[in-house]
């Protein structure tokens, strides 16, 4: 195992015995876990600039022209295929590449495709993307880097157990676990508020009113219709990856209060660690209330013990999702969640017609639909747990990206 906390430590002494370890064991290939950020951080340029005087903005402007292109550890020290699970592959890449994030136009630099381009075109990086939308996003950008393979998020493999499914003991509300955060527009610029603020609302309110709308396509069209006016908002600049880490963030928070709110039971809100004292101020009486945390581990017994549980897919997804749903079905729960097309496909359009929602009309029919029938909830349960069970763990993934890296090196 190789400690990111070592390696971006204050010392480096011990992030230099790390490498020099990993050099030792010779390994065949390199897998960043929990996902791909963990693997990019490692940038052996950058680490070694954190011993050098504080740059100046000259010399930071220089560093920029000349286009440096991280130095992995494990793709160019170790010189090993690097399997890179991404979560958000169009959004997340950009501060781990440019090493910073603008919140000003002012701030901003031009060339950020091609650096993108130059970051994850790594010829040893293998990336697994959780989303056919992202492969297109690049594609379009004209980033998409050359190996690069779609995956769908599995269930964690201890969630999966031969727990006799229960009707679900609280049927006097409807679970949410996941994060609910405050807005985080005021870190950028005052300069920059009014026009953050104007895409911010014009993205709103068009989810809102088409909650299967891509809000990656609704930040693109917001964006490129003021691109005229302000240049730093279109993909080349630096500043537009800000707003699409910020607005899309916001978007998701915004999102999921509309359609939690839209439940024909009361919310109880379980979560909130990203932004403990924003989930604070859900603690009242209102129809979302938080009641808590728990821990990672516990989260099978929490998703178990409610008839139905209910989630909004995080907005930088386009067809994709995340691990949550088939955790909650292979815990014996039920989720509904917004549609994802590449989960249905994956599953079979039948079998994810009875848990997916396109709108507030499918959403009310089918949790009344869950809550009421005891006997098709379990049914849904059992051939959701059989299907995750013969490939959809994390131990299949594990698997199968370790044989496909192994079979490209």
């Amino acid at each position: 195992m190789f400690d990111v906390g070592i390696y971006v430590g204050d010392s480096a002494a011990e992030a230099d015995s790390l490498i020099a370890d990993a050099k030792a064991f010779n390994a065949d290939l390199a897998i960043g876990l929990p996902n791909a950020s963990y693997c990019m951080m490692l940038d052996e340029k950058r680490r070694r600039q954190r011993y050098e005087p504080e740059p100046t903005r000259f010399d930071m402007a220089l560093r920029w022209l000349k286009g440096t292109t991280p130095e992995n550890v494990f793709a160019d020290v170790l010189n090993v295929p690097t399997v890179l699970l991404w979560d958000h592959i169009i959004t997340q890449p950009g501060y781990l590449i440019f090493g910073w994030l603008p919140y000003s136009v002012s701030a901003s630099k031009f060339g950020a495709i091609n650096r993108l381009r130059r970051g994850l075109d790594n010829p040893r990086f293998r990336h697994f993307v959780p989303d056919s939308g992202h492969i297109t996003a690049l594609e379009d950008l004209g980033i998409v880097p050359k190996h690069i393979r779609r995956y769908v998020v599995p269930a964690h493999t201890a969630f999966l157990t031969d727990e006799p499914v229960s009707d679900g003991r609280n049927t006097n509300a409807i679970l949410f676990a996941g994060n609910l955060n405050a807005d985080g527009r005021d870190q950028f610029e005052i300069s920059e508020r009014a026009l953050v603020a104007e895409l911010n609302y014009e993205m709103i309110i068009s989810k809102r009113s088409n909650w299967a709308a891509s809000s990656w396509k609704l930040l693109r069209n917001a964006t490129e219709a003021r691109a005229g006016r302000v240049p730093a908002l279109a993909p080349d600049n630096t500043f537009f990856w800000s707003l699409a880490n910020s607005l899309l963030s916001n978007l998701t928070t915004a999102h999921r209060k509309e359609v939690l709110g839209r439940t024909p039971l009361p919310i109880a809100y379980y979560g909130g660690f990203a932004d403990p004292q924003h989930a604070r101020t859900y603690d009242g009486a209102g129809h979302i209330v938080h009641r808590g945390s728990v821990p990672f581990d516990d989260l099978p017994q929490l998703y178990r013990s409610y008839r139905l549980s209910v989630d909004v897919t995080n907005c930088p997804f386009i067809n994709g999702s995340n691990a949550k749903v088939l955790d909650c079905f292979a815990s014996g729960g039920y989720m509904l969640v917004d549609w994802r097309h590449d989960l249905a496909e994956e599953l079979g359009e039948d079998i994810a017609s009875t848990f997916m929602y396109r709108d507030r009309e499918e959403l009310t029919a089918l949790s009344d639909k869950v809550i009421g029938n005891a006997k098709l909830r379990a049914e849904v349960i059992a051939t959701m747990r059989s299907k995750i069970g013969r490939s959809l763990t994390f131990s299949h993934l594990l698997r199968d990206t370790i044989e496909q890296t192994l079979g490209t090196a």
